[in-house]
């Protein structure tokens, strides 16, 4: 069996070569690969709104389980992020740790389906303490 490098690897993944996968349709999944320059159009319009959201906002709490958090938290915790918390956990002390900044805080509720349970729950749980949809933003499928 030839196994392949790992830049071959990452160059088959970017080509959607469907043969990397089990042959379960995994490749349809492929989806994200394009985004990078999808969003790169509008690095502008992110960066403004950034900008205005920090001069407004002393802290950020992303929304999310498992994928939609997974990164966030990665970057998080790479780059030291202060202000910046991830609740990606029903667990009612963390919920409450965080009920403390409710002054401060922009919500970013993340969401690949737009439906996750947990994720929704979140959302209700601080829209009833905050009801301000300007400190609210979705990050979610468009589909």
């Amino acid at each position: 069996m030839v196994v392949a490098s790992e830049q071959e690897l990452v160059e088959r993944i970017w080509a959607r070569d469907a043969t990397l996968w089990t042959g379960a349709d995994e490749d349809r999944w492929l989806g994200w690969v394009d985004e990078p320059k999808r969003m790169q159009e509008r690095v502008g319009e992110i960066l403004a709104f950034a900008e205005q959201a920090r001069a407004r906002f002393e802290a950020f709490v992303l929304l999310g389980m498992g994928g939609s958090s997974l990164a966030p938290e990665v970057l998080r915790r790479t780059f030291g992020a202060q202000g910046f918390h991830v609740l990606d956990t029903t667990h009612p002390a963390m919920i409450r740790r965080l009920e403390q900044l409710l002054e401060e805080t922009m919500f970013i509720v993340s969401s690949k389906s737009g439906t996750t349970l947990e994720t929704r729950s979140h959302f209700e749980y601080f829209w009833e303490r905050v009801r301000d949809g300007e400190r609210f933003v979705a990050i979610t499928d468009p589909g």
